[in-house]
């Protein structure tokens, strides 16, 4: 186990679940441990969150929406918690880093950034549109008119992958909970101790009991049952697209509101007379970067007949010339995720 998780100011290595504020162990009794992808090493203990902690978190996040403060708060009460969320973030965010790339490898230098000022903008953005929910009103007839007025839609169920874990868990977390719903969140199984120091400091911030719910877990039980439970009114997913049809199919018999964010092939585009140094070095940038698991990866290029053996030979060598490198060392240069080889080999 490194030095960061066994220093770690929260529960990380007690292997626990975060449910209706507080720490617990998962229902069965199970955990499981953590890899660090780049080495194999060990990371941590975490509990193996199954459909029964599943339906204590729902339960929980139920009743705090329809019977806690929250919901009710005002929107500039919310945007407080929010915005001292975000606080804690940039107070923590080398920790955060830390984790994340322990978890699933990406350059510190990308989890650095990810993981303070652009996350804890994300949580701003949010506060400030909490105070500013508003419906309209249109005049009818003449002697009457319609109005609209927006209101929480309850609990949030939030489904996040392994590639960006903060910046993808802020996306669904702080829209959700500004309008004022309540939520339980799913991370990826390989990518689980961000999403539980995000919980305490959601803790630490003084978040309502009930309101946020972190349950860790492998395999596809406890994401299912968060899918079709009948207390969810809303699941929010990014992934797989053959994932995310399952979900939406699951969704189905309780007309739950689904958002899914799904993988694509945005294709980089090369022609004759473009700058090809510059152009090559980016399309390398768009099918490498973060290993290419990104839902905007530009793997898919498309390069104009007269140039295209000189590009791929180009992007041949370039790839032949590059092995990844210790993701915990910042290195120079516009790919500093890799490490080029020395010409001794």
């Amino acid at each position: 186990m490194s030095d960061l998780l066994s220093r770690s100011s929260t529960v990380i290595t007690r292997g626990e679940l975060f449910i209706d504020g507080r720490w617990t162990g998962a229902a069965q009794g199970g955990v499981y441990t953590t890899v660090n992808p780049a080495d194999g090493t060990v990371g941590a203990q975490v509990a193996d969150g199954s459909a029964a902690d599943i339906e204590v978190a729902v339960q929980a996040a139920r009743r705090a929406f329809d019977e806690g403060p929250w919901p009710r708060m005002s929107g500039h009460q919310r945007a407080r918690i929010l915005l001292a969320v975000a606080d804690l973030i940039e107070r923590d965010g080398e920790e955060l880093a830390r984790l994340d790339t322990l978890d699933m490898g990406k350059p510190i230098a990308h989890t650095r950034e990810e993981n303070g000022p652009i996350a804890a903008a994300v949580y701003r953005y949010y506060a400030g549109l909490a105070s500013q929910l508003s419906g309209s009103t249109h005049d009818s007839m003449g002697s009457a008119f319609v109005y609209s007025l927006r209101e929480p839609l309850g609990v949030v169920g939030a489904i996040t992958p392994f590639n960006a874990p903060v910046m993808l868990s802020a996306t669904k977390i702080a829209p959700a909970l500004a309008a004022g719903n309540t939520m339980v969140h799913k991370p990826a199984e390989t990518t689980p101790l961000s999403a539980l120091k995000i919980a305490g400091l959601f803790a630490e911030a003084g978040l309502p009991e009930g309101v946020l719910n972190v349950v860790t877990g492998t395999g596809a039980g406890p994401g299912t049952t968060l899918v079709a439970h009948p207390g969810v009114d809303k699941v929010a997913f990014t992934g797989s697209t053959q994932v995310g049809q399952e979900i939406i199919r699951g969704s189905a018999d309780t007309l739950k509101r689904v958002s899914v964010e799904l993988g694509g092939k945005s294709a980089n585009i090369i022609f004759a007379d473009a700058y090809l140094e510059e152009a090559i070095e980016h399309a390398f940038i768009g099918m490498f970067y973060s290993s290419g698991q990104v839902c905007i990866a530009g793997s898919r290029l498309l390069v104009q007949r007269p140039v295209y053996d000189q590009v791929v030979d180009a992007l041949v060598r370039r790839a032949e010339a590059t092995v990844p490198g210790d993701p915990m060392i910042r290195t120079r240069g516009s790919a500093r995720w890799l490490t080029r080889r020395s010409s001794s080999g």
